[in-house]
């Protein structure tokens, strides 16, 4: 999947796990996250690596399986 459609498809998973509130989905990603080693979701797409960390940080939030 080519970056830009990754980043938009983790957008989308974020703003759905705030149930389509964009304002607390911005806030969030902009906040320091201590299970992504204290970067913010936002710094977690700057590689293909990061970004796959991320869902799957997102996918434990969605299963309520967060450390």
């Amino acid at each position: 999947m080519p970056a830009e459609d990754l980043r938009e498809t983790v957008w989308r998973e974020i703003v759905d796990l705030f149930e389509g509130d964009e304002d607390s989905a911005r806030d969030w990603m902009s906040r320091p996250r201590i299970p992504l080693g204290h970067a913010t979701p936002t710094e977690m797409l700057r590689s293909p690596e990061d970004t796959a960390r991320l869902r799957q940080f997102i996918q434990q939030i969605q299963r309520g399986i967060v450390p």
